[in-house]
């Protein structure tokens, strides 16, 4: 199953995201990905395996410099769980 979603990022999310990526590992990998996927609206399209390694690598790795990149676009997606729960 393909399952991706669209999620739209402030302004300082995309600035984050936005930034020059040096190196060649897998990070930088996954933010060069993640600015390709990024519409010039703001909106980025995810699936489900580009969501997996967001979480991972931010969690993983502590709060660096790129780690803020991808908390940013994991920001982003606490705001689409957080209007996606439904009243008790």
């Amino acid at each position: 199953m393909n399952v991706k979603v669209v999620i739209g990022l402030t302004d300082d999310e995309v600035g984050l995201l936005s930034r020059s990526v040096n190196g060649r590992g897998g990070f930088e990998s996954l933010l060069r990905k993640l600015q390709g996927q990024m519409q010039s609206t703001g909106h980025l399209e995810l699936d489900v395996s580009d969501v997996k390694k967001i979480v991972q690598y931010t969690y993983k790795y502590g709060s660096g410099g790129f780690e803020g990149r991808t908390g940013a676009v994991l920001a982003a997606l606490r705001r689409l769980s957080d209007a996606l729960k439904f009243p008790a």
